[in-house]
């Protein structure tokens, strides 16, 4: 078991060679294809992090909430600079929209996303959270911490859905054929392109099964 153990975590090889076992291969054909039934897979947990995805590839996986758990990174940690965003007016010109338009109404999304958090949290929203709940707290860090988290909750709607963001994803193995599922019926070139990455990075133990 030591040795099971010590292999699997360093070697991919090994990784490979047990995924690939005829053994394996033998016991999911029993359950999968004999007995005709999928939930075997119930068992099994595929734990993934997607870095720098847009926030509406995001969404496309987080659709599937049976059988799965996200933690998607806090808009908090969205760069305030503006330039973290997914190119999507390339995308969006392909359709007849106009690079600059697209590009205009993101910019002025983000903007009102900006100006309204200030810089440290000074502008016009948290602001308004302090003056009105302040009274309840004795602890001004108590207090901090709740603004914060309230500004980047409710000014999140308006950042643009390119906005860049990482998610992690821990799916049984019966629901994870669902997320790659909502991710090709989207259907953005953004989302094809991560369910070939996703098969690959599974196939390195066996996931693709």
């Amino acid at each position: 078991f030591k040795e099971f153990m010590d292999a699997f975590r360093i070697d991919p090889d090994y990784v490979k060679k047990f995924a690939d076992s005829p053994k394996v291969k033998a016991f999911l054909s029993d359950w999968l294809d004999k007995y005709g039934h999928n939930s075997i897979a119930r068992m099994a947990k595929l734990t993934l992090g997607i870095e720098n995805i847009s926030i509406l590839a995001a969404k496309s996986i987080e659709w599937t909430r049976p059988g799965s758990g996200y933690i998607e990174l806090s808009t908090r940690y969205v760069d305030m600079s503006g330039k973290d965003l997914y190119p999507i007016e390339n995308e969006m010109a392909k359709f007849g929209l106009p690079i600059g338009e697209t590009r205009f109404n993101m910019d002025l999304a983000f903007n009102y996303y900006k100006q309204f958090q200030g810089q440290n949290f000074s502008g016009p929203f948290p602001q308004f959270l302090r003056e009105q709940y302040g009274k309840f707290f004795s602890d001004s860090a108590d207090l901090e911490k709740g603004v914060i988290g309230e500004t980047c909750d409710v000014l999140g709607n308006f950042l643009p859905c390119a906005t860049l963001t990482s998610l992690g994803v821990s799916a049984s193995g019966e629901a994870f054929p669902q997320v790659l599922k909502h991710l090709i019926l989207d259907g953005t070139p953004e989302n094809l392109v991560l369910v070939e990455m996703i098969l690959e990075e599974a196939a390195k133990i066996g996931g693709d099964q």
